[in-house]
């Protein structure tokens, strides 16, 4: 069962440490905007939200599905669903006594796509990014 079937499309494959397939740099981007940058990229680098994240690849959830999945008790559950919802990872919406969380951003499937295909090279036996760097350079057979 694939996950990101919603997805935009996967990224080119192209070999880490080039340019080969991928678009051109962006301008650079304002310090303040950098910031919060790094606070979602730094809410999303935890394997539990992370774990989220690919569920609600499914679509909306409730968040009693949410907290079986993962596993947690419910509020360590929606402490993390909190926090990305903060961080408009998430959106939310009540039905009655329910909440449902959805992915709220279409910057997530890029996100997904790029946890599929780093978590694929390092199955394929490239243990660091450094290994896949340098294979891409041809470092490595």
């Amino acid at each position: 069962m694939t996950t990101l079937a919603k997805a935009p499309g996967p990224l080119r494959d192209a070999p880490l440490g080039t340019s080969a397939g991928l678009d051109p740099p962006a301008p650079a981007i304002e310090f303040d905007r950098l910031t919060q940058v790094g606070s979602v990229l730094k809410t999303l680098g935890h394997p539990v939200r992370l774990q989220i994240i690919q569920y609600l690849a499914q679509g909306e959830q409730r968040v009693s599905h949410i907290q079986d999945h993962i596993g947690l008790s419910q509020p360590a559950t929606s402490q993390q669903l909190r926090l990305m919802t903060d961080h408009s990872i998430l959106a939310r919406h009540r039905e009655g006594n329910l909440v449902y969380y959805r992915l709220a951003n279409d910057f997530i499937w890029k996100i997904l796509d790029c946890m599929q295909n780093l978590s694929a090279r390092l199955s394929s036996g490239q243990r660091s990014l450094e290994q896949m760097s340098e294979k891409a350079e041809g470092k490595l057979p």
